[in-house]
């Protein structure tokens, strides 16, 4: 008993951050939820692949055009040829991202390394 608990708690904490159902919220409150597990939903008013930057990153703004946006998801380079073309994908679609939200010289993302990490809304 003393070894089941313990197990217990742990699979249910691992489930929770990996495989359970995290909370669903705007692109607008994505800056109050820095360093939580969420699932992010809105428009992507904007879209960019930095193909000639240094980690050739792709950016998908959300409900406002850069540099307006409350909220961004960022594909980097290595991780891009899974999403395909997401800039042209997913401009102007409704969508959900779902990992760890960061921030960025003051801005709120979230990075994309997985495509099951984006779905349409």
């Amino acid at each position: 008993m003393r070894v089941v608990l313990p197990l217990a708690v742990s699979l249910f904490f691992l489930s929770s951050a990996f495989g359970g159902e995290a909370q669903t919220i705007s692109s607008q409150l994505a800056h109050s939820h820095t360093g939580e597990f969420v699932k992010v939903c809105g428009t992507i008013a904007s879209a960019k692949y930095a193909a000639s930057s240094r980690g050739q990153s792709t950016f998908l703004d959300f409900d406002s055009p850069y540099p307006s946006q409350p909220f961004m998801a960022v594909i980097w380079g290595d991780a891009r040829v899974a999403f395909g073309n997401p800039e042209v994908t997913y401009l102007g679609h409704s969508v959900c991202v779902s990992g760890t939200i960061t921030t960025y010289r003051g801005k709120p993302e979230m990075i994309l390394n997985n495509p099951k990490q984006l779905s349409e809304n």
